[in-house]
């Protein structure tokens, strides 16, 4: 027992020191990004200031020239005797520069107006999140993943390993599941047309397309590289995991192509996300992508039973990484990744049997085990139109895959 009471009070230290060293992390950050947006402001005054200089040295510099004109003029007249009081005056009624200096009006120096400019501290806010199972259905899958919902009722399951992807309805009262099409599936998404693109896990260059009358069609060849995670935005763009054709994914080396590429609804390559500002690659494989509109969140798989999320900004660099929560007794595997509509981002953690709810930040929210629900091995996740959860699990021992349906209650303080 004593042992037992010595390990829990060792993790918990553990866990206090390395919240120690996050929060200094995040305080550096917070630092350097205050220096960061102070020089960024300084260069921006100094170059605004210098504008305005150069402006009035332009007006100067044109007036005095017309005053030089002016006085060359009289004192060439007066060296001459021809100029009488009467010109001299009608002379005078002209001498005007052509234009009049400038005049400086000062802007706010106000407070709110520098804090609009500059930025300001807020504080991160805190939620309390509950799940409350709705409904859980079995089925004939060894796992499922990925999953994507069709409508309001409807979701298909992938499974790799049978090949398939079936077609779940779920009503109030039970749950209906049959064979939607035998194929190979690693990830799908739903294009705005109601077709599938899925990528394959055999290995294939192309993203292909399944058509609303069951055929199959090239959507686009990556060929060398074969897709892995793909994922439809809001704003219609697609993103998609590349990796090299190799037979030793998690290897990498100088000559590994791993990378995110982002699509436009033309199919046109808009973005390409490999290296982070000190030219290192980003990922080891990007099994799974997902989106909140500004930032881009990666499930990067290290090897079979490890992994991280890399959360990245619009133009490619690093926002943070998350390596799992502290106190789990496992390594971190994420299989899967989704974000609700009041951007909180849940992931799987299969070999806990947890789902981490975590804030864009990066910030854990709540560390969920769902041990209690009776489920085991979670291996995907998807928000579906009502913003219902839908939890899809592994086989655990003799019995086959079930899928869990979850309402979230979540209150931000």
């Amino acid at each position: 027992m004593s042992n037992g009471k010595s390990l829990d009070v060792s993790r918990s230290l553990d866990f206090i020191k390395n919240m120690r060293e996050t929060e200094f992390d995040n305080y550096k950050r917070v630092i350097e990004r205050i220096k960061q947006r102070q020089k960024q402001l300084d260069e921006m005054i100094q170059n605004y200031a210098f504008s305005l200089l150069q402006q009035v040295n332009k007006r100067w510099t044109d007036t005095n020239e017309t005053l030089t004109v002016y006085e060359r003029k009289i004192q060439t007249k007066s060296k001459e005797r021809r100029l009488a009081d009467s010109n001299l005056a009608k002379l005078n009624s002209y001498i005007r520069p052509t234009e009049t200096m400038l005049e400086f009006q000062e802007g706010s120096m106000c407070t709110i107006s520098i804090s609009d400019h500059f930025g300001s501290l807020k504080t991160a806010k805190c939620y309390k999140i509950e799940l409350k199972k709705q409904h859980s259905f079995k089925t004939e899958l060894s796992y499922i993943n990925p999953i994507c919902p069709i409508d309001d009722v409807t979701v298909l399951l992938g499974c790799a390993v049978d090949k398939t992807i079936d077609y779940a309805q779920l009503d109030s009262t039970f749950s209906n599941t049959k064979c939607f099409q035998k194929l190979d599936v690693c990830s799908m998404a739903l294009l705005r047309s109601g077709e599938l693109i899925f990528s394959s896990s055999d290995n294939e260059t192309a993203v292909k397309l399944l058509t609303k009358d069951g055929s199959i069609e090239i959507f686009q060849d990556f060929e060398p590289l074969i897709p892995k995670g793909l994922y439809i935005s809001n704003q219609n763009e697609t993103f998609i995991g590349l990796r090299e054709d190799t037979s030793t994914p998690f290897l990498i080396n100088e000559f590994s192509t791993r990378q995110v590429r982002k699509l436009d609804h033309f199919g046109r390559t808009r973005r390409i996300y490999e290296f982070d500002a000190k030219k290192n690659k980003l990922f080891s494989v990007p099994s799974r992508i997902s989106t909140d509109g500004s930032s881009i969140y990666v499930v990067d798989t290290i090897d079979n039973q490890h992994g991280r999320i890399v959360a990245l900004d619009e133009t490619g660099m690093v926002r943070w990484i998350y390596k799992g929560y502290e106190l789990s007794e496992i390594r971190f595997c994420p299989n899967d990744i989704t974000v609700t509509t009041r951007q909180i981002i849940i992931l799987t953690d299969t070999f806990n049997d947890a789902l981490h709810f975590i804030s864009t930040d990066g910030s854990v929210l709540l560390y969920q085990t769902l041990t209690p629900f009776g489920i085991h091995l979670p291996c995907s996740v998807s928000m579906d139109f009502r913003e219902r959860l839908w939890v899809g699990c592994s086989k655990n021992g003799l019995n086959k895959a079930q899928c869990h349906i979850f309402s979230i209650y979540q209150n931000g303080a």
